[in-house]
């Protein structure tokens, strides 16, 4: 049985589909926000969407690392995988180990010294508590992501 692998054209086809998807995605996200933020302005007022939103850059921060060591840790690992050497393989597989429990513990710093900043920042009184828990619970979030 002779197999030549996909046609040029079943490989267009599925790159259109795979752009219009990521287009669609993108077009929900920001319909979403559209309808999302007056309805968040009005339910917790302009100083709850204010910590909203601070806690959505900061999470904005940390998925940032992830994604910036995920990409680049699928190269190595693939690169070190098919070189077809053991010893290659497990050294980088445990460079990215490290470099995964860094760049966490650089995540976590990141939320507890906006833990400790709190009182600092021109945050009601009232919204105090809920700020600590947005901030744990966005941190948990990040650090089993991460």
């Amino acid at each position: 049985m002779n197999h030549r692998g996909p046609t040029v054209a079943s490989e267009a086809r599925r790159e259109a589909i795979r752009i219009a998807t990521n287009y669609a995605r993108l077009g929900a996200t920001v319909g979403l926000g559209l309808v999302l933020v007056p309805i968040l302005l009005l339910g917790i007022g302009l100083e709850g969407f204010g910590l909203y939103a601070l806690m959505g850059s900061t999470v904005g921060i940390a998925q940032m690392f992830r994604d910036i060591s995920r990409s680049s840790m699928n190269r190595e690992l693939g690169a070190a995988w098919h070189s077809g050497d053991p010893a290659r393989f497990a050294f980088v597989y445990n460079s990215a180990l490290v470099l995964s429990i860094a760049l966490g513990a650089l995540a976590a710093l990141v939320f507890v010294v906006l833990l400790l900043v709190v009182p600092i920042l021109d945050v009601p009184d009232h919204l105090h508590s809920a700020a600590r828990w947005m901030i744990v619970g966005a941190g948990f979030n990040t650090l089993v992501v991460v």
